[in-house]
């Protein structure tokens, strides 16, 4: 499966006046999710990430345009180790997964 279930993508609340419509990627990793949006113009001095229990919030602005942008994130990701980088107008955020709790039950023995 290309997403986790519970893994949802779609904006949840977006500028009205947003002209330009970002472009994007999302593809899921054995340990991580990676998102890949078009930012023009933008560099990181532009662009304000944001992560709070289940959202990721994506906020930028320079002179010409601006964008907002709010996912709802899983609980298996590790918001501590999000991280984000811009070159040449395209924003990449890795979202790292938090490793499953693992779980075995300990057979008791008798004497």
């Amino acid at each position: 499966m290309f997403f986790h279930d519970t893994w949802r993508w779609e904006p949840i609340l977006e500028d009205n006046d947003i002209e330009y419509i970002m472009n994007k990627e999302i593809s899921e990793h054995e340990n991580k999710y990676i998102i890949i949006l078009e930012v023009p113009g933008m560099n990181s001095k532009h662009i304000d990430i944001t992560a709070e229990n289940d959202r990721l919030q994506i906020i930028g602005k320079n002179n010409t345009r601006s964008i907002k942008k709010i996912y709802n994130i899983d609980d298996n990701i590790d918001i501590d180790n999000i991280t984000a980088k811009v070159i040449d107008g395209i924003l990449e955020i890795e979202l790292p997964k938090i490793s499953p709790k693992r779980y075995k039950k300990i057979k008791i023995m008798s004497e």
